[in-house]
């Protein structure tokens, strides 16, 4: 069987979220606890399988404060991704701002998260990817006040430096390309309405029996971000794909 990174030509960037279960197992929509080690492992091998040589993660963060549930998963992450030289990154989302001691000043926020220890530890950790590239998604910071405030990183701005889903979907146009087999967040109790408002229409990107996949120019660039790993509640997850071929995660 072919692995993506002999389908698709380069390396493989799976982004991967870590809020499964940080309520409880209950609230979980997988079955699972992000935090898990074993699991993290499960994960990490059934990427290594689907993604092929080279493969690694973007990890989605809510900073080191937030929610420790998710930055304890985070780190975790980092290092079994160590262990197994596979390439890792940081990608913040806007909670880091919004759940911060200063969520009117994204800038302070984004500074503060980043010079934490624990953030940098990952930083420096020996996989992380070259150039120390930081994702913002959406976070409202600016690239130029955090990267003056912490040298020696990259600051990656979505839609600029790196590419994400659209509705409706658009072309790749940075280094960092993206692809995806579809996207549905209609998965709350209303699957007509949207999870993160029940008065909103689901957005629907379909997955076309995988031309959506098929269509995504990714020549640019050293590597390409598969999006996503495991965010079940905007149904872009494969991850139950990889498990049903290589063992439960």
């Amino acid at each position: 069987m072919q692995t993506l990174r002999d389908i698709l030509g380069k390396p493989v960037l799976f982004h991967c979220v870590y809020y499964q279960g940080k309520d409880g197992i209950a609230t979980s929509p997988t079955g699972y606890l992000s935090n898990d080690p074993n699991v993290i492992g499960d994960q990490l091998s059934a990427m290594q399988n689907l993604g092929g040589e080279g493969c690694g993660v973007i990890a989605l963060t809510y900073g080191p404060t937030v929610s420790p549930f998710i930055h304890g998963a985070v780190m975790e992450a980092c290092a079994q991704c160590n262990e197994r030289e596979m390439p890792f990154a940081l990608c913040f989302d806007p909670w880091t701002v919004k759940g911060s001691a200063t969520p009117t000043n994204p800038n302070a926020a984004m500074i503060a998260a980043l010079q934490n220890p624990d953030i940098q530890s990952m930083l420096n950790s020996k996989t992380y990817l070259p150039g120390k590239p930081v994702l913002d998604f959406s976070t409202g910071a600016t690239a130029t006040a955090v990267k003056a405030a912490v040298p020696g990183i990259e600051y990656w701005m979505e839609e600029v430096d790196y590419d994400w889903v659209q509705i409706p979907p658009v072309p790749n146009k940075t280094n960092l390309p993206c692809t995806y087999l579809g996207f549905n967040d209609g998965t709350g109790p209303n699957r007509n309405m949207s999870v993160w408002n029940q008065s909103q229409p689901a957005r629907i990107v379909p997955t076309l029996a995988g031309t959506q996949f098929w269509s995504r120019n990714v020549s640019a660039g050293q590597y390409v971000q598969f999006c996503t790993w495991n965010d079940v509640l905007e149904g872009t997850d494969i991850e139950s794909f990889a498990s049903m071929l290589w063992g439960k995660i």
